[in-house]
């Protein structure tokens, strides 16, 4: 019967902390292979196997174990590495969880809970079949097609849990199989009882045989050897009590002192990932109100030291071809040793290059140095003698990673508190280079949807050149004007920009003229004066159809204000004085001078000592007189 099931093999359905188990017990007991390139073959990254909250897909994980088989000859490999997912080094504060369950047979019967953190592949049931026995059922959800291996690794998953509570490893059997054509893998999982537990059931039968002997005896013996037996029987009973009660204790409190123990653990970790939210609630707050990549540096570095308290922070980005890790910011190196990095920049396409700098940018994952010495002989010349010119013995290089990879790299050590860094630090450190990574994106995604918007604007002024070749480069130029005179009254840079894009685009309601008109060879008659007054107004309708928003929100009313005069007589909408925006008040000026500037048909062009005595002469009556004022300043610093 066909299949109707959608194929999963590409929706990620394995969490990162199942591969993360294989890259721990590789680097234990096979420390010679190169996990990176392991990664590379199963398209998978490092940083991923690091991110708890990152998935897999089955095709990543068939590829994983392809690569594994090739380089280890070892069958068994899944079930052992699924043995060694519950050692310390691995889930420690999942471990500890499991230890304050208190038993197996607990963790057993949350096995469908605890599986969904792990895989979204299948459904986990358990059935308890005794005391220290359970059966457990796995059954693929639609479309899932797993690999045999992937078995073998399940049955090494529920092997390990009786181990935690220090068991022997259980005696597991497999009735059913999905491998072997069944509908399903059914498991039966049996562990020997603790002694304290067999201790107790035989303490129960001694008891038993106990009072039936000695009611039996009483009416058979004589009293004294009775008497004799029942003390004999009571003392030893009492004895062997006492040892059970011992062991039992014994039992008892180490079952209470891992869960004592998960709980600090569990504690901990959740304090730590408080902390993490609460720093990266604290990050995105700061960056969010910077503009510019400099000032989120800055910021970076003040949190670095002063809520991270970090002696020495060190931020170096790479070009934009990522071809080199240029300096970018920097606190507490001495004014030699901050010169030093500002000359320095890492070569990211050596492919021998061994620094750590360039390794923690492309293999994407933080890296925790505790001590330079012992591993400079796994650092290139270059690399060693730069870490010791600059004081370097221990530190943290961490990425800083963005949607599409590493933007750069965050480096921290500590020269005169001496505090050790520590795991915390390092995930802390991600925490800040990952949020500077997606605000350093955005600002670029801004800044190049701002040179595109810019180019745009530019293409549009230029095509109003191109009909009309009497006033070429008129829009750029009164665009130059207009933002000389928006800085001399001290606006803000981003009114600025605002002021010099609806300059460049002052004139665009021209495209409707015309050409008859627009292009005369003579001064205009009345009629056609007034039919090329109408581009004021056409040229705010077409602007106002753009959509300008925010910042920009102003530019088609600037635009289409540009022929207003401060007393009221321009057109179109005859507005006076402050009713007129302050944008289009400048326009006027800028415009003017420009037109005044330029050579017609019918006159020549006015020289600018002329035009500045004719623009000032209509101060009050044309311009606003500040505006005035604002562009001869201008002009004088610029001449």
């Amino acid at each position: 019967m066909k299949d109707n099931f959608k194929d999963t093999s590409d929706i990620p359905i394995y969490n990162s902390r199942v591969v993360r188990t294989y890259v721990y017990y590789l680097r234990e007991f096979y420390p010679n292979i190169d996990i990176s390139s392991v990664l590379a073959y199963s398209n998978m990254e490092m940083h991923q196997i690091e991110d708890d909250n990152h998935w897999f897909t089955q095709e990543q994980i068939d590829k994983f174990h392809e690569i594994l088989e090739k380089l280890i000859n070892d069958e068994s490999l899944p079930r052992k590495v699924g043995r060694y997912t519950v050692s310390p080094a691995v889930f420690g504060y999942f471990r500890n969880y499991i230890l304050g369950l208190l038993g197996p047979v607990k963790v057993y019967e949350k096995i469908s809970r605890l599986a969904s953190n792990f895989v979204k592949s299948s459904e986990y049931t358990c059935k308890i079949l005794g005391r220290n026995k359970v059966e457990i059922t796995v059954i693929p959800k639609p479309g899932v097609h797993e690999k045999f291996f992937q078995c073998q690794n399940r049955i090494g998953y529920f092997e390990a849990i009786p181990l935690i509570f220090g068991y022997r490893i259980p005696q597991i059997e497999h009735p059913e199989c999905l491998f072997k054509g069944d509908k399903c893998c059914r498991y039966i999982i049996q562990w020997q009882e603790k002694t304290s537990d067999r201790l107790k059931r035989i303490q129960k039968y001694i008891a038993a045989l106990m009072l039936s002997t000695n009611i039996a005896s009483y009416f058979l013996l004589p009293f004294g050897l009775w008497l004799f037996i029942f003390l004999s029987s009571t003392l030893g009973f009492f004895a062997l009590s006492s040892y059970v009660w011992h062991i039992e204790k014994m039992d008892l409190q180490t079952s209470l002192f891992n869960l004592e123990h998960s709980a600090d653990a569990l504690f901990i970790q959740l304090h730590a990932n408080f902390n993490q939210l609460l720093l990266s609630i604290e990050v995105i707050r700061a960056l969010s109100t910077k503009a510019q990549i400099p000032e989120m540096l800055n910021e970076v570095l003040f949190i670095l030291q002063k809520r991270l308290d970090f002696d020495r922070a060190l931020i170096l980005l790479a070009d934009e071809g990522k071809n080199r890790l240029n300096f970018a910011a920097a606190y507490g190196y001495t004014p030699e040793q901050e010169s030093l990095l500002k000359r320095l920049s890492f070569n990211l396409r050596r492919p021998e290059s061994r620094g750590v700098f360039v390794r923690s940018f492309w293999e994407k994952r933080p890296i925790l140095i505790n001590d330079l010495e012992s591993i400079k002989d796994e650092l290139s010349p270059r690399s060693l003698e730069f870490a010791r010119q600059v004081g370097a013995k221990s530190f943290i290089c961490c990425p800083i990673l963005g949607r599409e990879g590493a933007l750069g790299i965050i480096a921290v050590d500590n020269m005169s508190t001496k505090r050790p860094l520590v795991q915390r630090d390092v995930d802390l450190l991600s925490t800040v280079g990952r949020e500077l990574g997606i605000c350093i994106e955005n600002v670029n995604l801004i800044e190049r949807r701002h040179k595109q918007l810019m180019n745009l604007i530019q293409v549009l002024a230029s095509s109003l050149d191109a009909r009309d070749p009497l006033t070429h480069g008129h829009s750029q130029r009164v665009a130059e004007y207009a933002y000389g005179i928006a800085k001399e009254l001290g606006l803000s840079d981003e009114d600025c920009e605002m002021i010099k894009i609806a300059a460049l685009l002052h004139d665009y309601g021209k495209i409707a003229i015309p050409d008859a008109v627009l292009r005369k060879n003579g001064r205009l008659s009345h009629v056609e004066f007034e039919y090329i007054k109408k581009h004021a107004q056409k040229t705010r309708e077409i602007l106002d159809m753009v959509g300008f928003d925010g910042a920009y929100a102003e530019i088609p009313k600037i635009a289409g204000s540009h022929h207003e005069r401060f007393d009221g007589s321009g057109y179109p909408d005859g507005l006076r004085g402050d009713q007129i925006p302050l944008g289009g008040r400048i326009l006027a000026v800028a415009d003017v001078f420009d037109a005044l500037t330029s050579p017609r048909p019918y006159r020549e062009a006015y020289t600018p000592e002329e035009a500045l005595k004719i623009i000032t002469t209509a101060a009050g009556t044309q311009f606003d007189p500040e505006v005035v004022k604002a562009f001869i300043r201008y002009y004088q610093k610029t001449v």
